[in-house]
């Protein structure tokens, strides 16, 4: 119903309008850079927590377990936390990186969990040939694990990315007059009464993130089959 009330309500000035393409930019740039470092972190906390399982340590539960308890913080109370940090440091980080750390948070734990199961997979399948050829654990991560991992790795990327392209709320607290992503120029939208536009964004940014999470889907079948 959203899609065929957008599709009705198709504007031309809307879609080349300054606001609109901002925010578009803005959205892509942060959950870019939010998936930069949730990889960035991901890969580091997956790195640490199999080399501990090499060693048998059972620091590998505390990893798992503090990187899994970011997933029960609710967003807005983390973004307020945040943002009372960088009032307190007279607002030095701008908004934008602020959003995209708060994402970050809590897309990192999805890559984690989601990715640490092929891991231990391949820590036991793995283990024995890796410690007889007396292979580096960095040179496994990069020669070794990825290659196996990669159709899961791209899944979730692709599942974070959207994610974020929502921007997990953070956003309507870190707000100005010069950045705004596509869910808060929604709102705006709708509170300047704009409805027509707004069904006809929201439309666009539902058909946006559906294209994004079937072409990788496609492309992991085809070469699946191939």
């Amino acid at each position: 119903m959203v899609l065929i009330k957008g599709i009705m309500s198709f504007n031309t000035e809307l879609l080349i309008s300054i606001n609109f393409l901002k925010s578009v930019f803005n959205s892509l740039l942060v959950s870019t850079l939010s998936l930069s470092i949730s990889i960035s972190l991901t890969l580091s906390s997956l790195y640490v927590y199999r080399s501990f399982l090499d060693k048998k340590s059972p620091f590998h539960k505390f990893i798992f377990l503090s990187i899994s308890m970011l997933l029960f913080i609710p967003s807005l109370s983390l973004s307020a936390m945040i943002f009372y940090l960088n009032f307190k440091l007279n607002f030095i980080f701008e908004s934008i990186w602020i959003v995209s750390i708060i994402n970050s948070f809590f897309i990192t734990p999805i890559m984690f969990i989601f990715l640490s199961g092929k891991f231990i997979e391949n820590h036991n399948f793995e283990f024995k040939n890796i410690t007889l050829l007396n292979i580096t654990s960095f040179t496994r991560l990069i020669k070794i694990d990825l290659p196996k991992i990669r159709f899961e790795f791209i899944l979730v990327c692709t599942t974070v990315f959207v994610l974020s392209l929502g921007d997990l709320t953070s956003v309507t607290i870190f707000n100005n007059s010069s950045f705004k992503t596509i869910p808060l120029y929604i709102s705006q939208l709708y509170s300047n009464y704009r409805y027509n536009d707004a069904f006809f964004t929201l439309s666009l940014f539902i058909m946006f993130i559906i294209l994004i999470m079937y072409l990788p889907s496609k492309l992991l079948k085809q070469n699946v089959k191939s």
